[in-house]
């Protein structure tokens, strides 16, 4: 795989001019690397062909090392578009532990379920989903031997405050290391580095001690970007000016400025080649005919019995455990749905919603806020049994219900807007 097959890649905005500042020798020696080893293809499991494109993206970035040309002290950051549910966190792993140019990497996500996820995905879940043996809650390593190329033994910390002295300590005497942190816990630092207070003296050193350490990483990966106010974090990130990768299923235009993405390395995957993949499944609405009399939650709730048992014999056909989203307008409306359908299906619900308090809803059930949580849409819940789950999202003024939940849009950037990629389109800078 060589630069010039980042180019005839239309996924990718890689062309002759971009091509032309990527060093071919680094270049190649990366990818030669990864190829030794034995998940990268061929005898399965391996990764998706399109995380190797992501990945072997990544790997020309980073031997461009590109600069803004009216800024020339500033790094352009690259970005990897894909929707749900392709890949993400296996893309994040192989960069974090396998590039041999890249030996120090930070890795900042939206919330704090999402830290404990991701380090526990590049410590060793992603290598069980591969095949491998591994020790849970333990790193995984492994020898050329079994692996093609050696894992190396791998520092994997929290970037929280708290936490500066162990990672003063361990960073520099690792041979590799993984910060993960949230936005928030990373700008909780700077502000700590800039306390003025002299009984805070010691901490606000500690605080300047770990920016200058982030200052000299290899890698900053940003993991879903658009969930937060990007002015209120990204000048952070901005700020260590260290090569950077966003990775999002729906990137926002703010994020290109925020993040300096100037789209010379932009690798999209559209949702409509990860359905046609079989990476995914598509999302099916149906919508739910209301039935009998009483409220309309009683009426739309009556509808999904009667239907319920063809939809799950259909999602059954690839799944035991199908999933069905519940749309509906307001909190008002969820929660009267919620109560309807955990009496009739014996379910204990979840309701997710921006306004939900724990104690409206039914015993047993139970209510998160949305801004806290990973939600297909600003509002939405899940209900779960044995049997299948649904969400339940105010969007719309009738409910519908789906046998999927994973879903992205097929679209990148030009010229500041977003719309439809045309088969056979380059991804345009």
């Amino acid at each position: 795989m060589g630069i010039r097959d980042l180019v005839h890649d239309l996924r990718t905005s890689i062309d002759d001019e971009v091509a032309a500042s990527v060093d071919k020798n680094s270049y190649g020696a990366m990818v030669r690397h990864l190829q030794k080893y034995r998940f990268w293809e061929g005898a399965k499991p391996t990764l998706y062909e399109h995380q190797r494109r992501a990945i072997e993206t990544v790997a020309a970035y980073i031997d461009a090392d590109p600069h803004l040309p009216e800024r020339p002290n500033l790094k352009e950051a690259a970005l990897l578009k894909l929707p749900t549910g392709t890949g993400k966190s296996g893309i994040v792993t192989v960069l974090a532990r396998c590039l041999p140019s890249v030996k120090r990497t930070l890795v900042l996500t939206p919330r704090g379920s999402l830290v404990a996820q991701m380090r526990d995905d590049v410590r060793f879940r992603f290598w069980k989903h591969l095949g491998y043996t591994v020790n849970e809650g333990q790193t995984f390593t492994a020898e050329a031997s079994s692996m093609g190329a050696d894992l190396q033994e791998t520092y994997v910390e929290t970037l929280l405050p708290s936490r500066a002295d162990a990672i003063l300590q361990h960073v520099p005497a690792a041979n590799r290391s993984i910060l993960i942190g949230t936005y928030q816990a990373l700008d909780m630092i700077r502000r700590r580095a800039r306390d003025p207070r002299p009984e805070r003296a010691a901490r606000a050193q500690a605080a300047r001690n770990v920016l200058a350490l982030l200052a000299g990483f290899d890698l900053i990966l940003v993991d879903e970007g658009h969930y937060e106010p990007a002015i209120s974090w990204s000048k952070g990130v901005r700020e260590l000016n260290r090569p950077t990768v966003l990775l999002s299923a729906t990137p926002y235009r703010n994020d290109f400025k925020s993040f300096r993405v100037r789209g010379q390395f932009v690798f999209n995957y559209p949702h409509g080649d990860a359905v046609a993949a079989h990476v995914i499944r598509d999302v099916e609405p149906v919508v739910v005919e209301p039935r009998g009399g009483g409220a309309a939650s009683d009426k739309s709730v009556n509808g999904l019995q009667r239907q319920l048992p063809a939809l799950l014999a259909q999602a059954k056909a690839w799944t035991n455990t199908p999933k069905i989203m519940i749309r509906a307008d307001d909190l008002d409306t969820l929660q009267s749905l919620q109560r309807k359908v955990d009496q009739v299906f014996g379910t204990k619900s979840a309701l997710v919603h921006d306004r939900a308090k724990g104690g409206n809803t039914p015993e047993g059930s139970r209510a998160y806020d949305a801004r806290c949580m990973n939600a297909p849409t600003r509002s939405s819940g899940y209900i779960n049994s044995s049997l299948w789950k649904a969400s339940i999202t105010p969007t719309s003024s009738r409910s519908l219900f789906t046998t999927c939940t994973r879903t992205a849009a097929n679209s990148y950037s030009k010229s500041g807007g977003w719309y439809e990629r045309a088969p056979g389109e380059r991804v345009n800078k």
